[in-house]
């Protein structure tokens, strides 16, 4: 879950995390570490938000 929230961060811009600095700096980490990297696809963020966007989710086109 703390990788989708840093996608979203990276590639939409939308801020989850501001009001808690410590786990936003945490799931950075945590989605930097090869045990996380070597286990999803390449293009994974773009995979996940096209799937959210085919799904009509809201949070696909989430902006800060």
């Amino acid at each position: 879950a703390l990788l989708r929230f840093v996608v979203m961060e990276e590639q939409r811009g939308a801020r989850f995390l501001t009001g808690v600095p410590r786990v936003a700096a945490w799931a950075r980490r945590l989605a930097a570490r090869p045990s996380v990297v070597e286990t999803v696809v390449d293009d994974f963020a773009a995979r996940w938000l096209r799937s959210l966007a085919d799904g009509g989710s809201l949070i696909a086109g989430a902006r800060s």
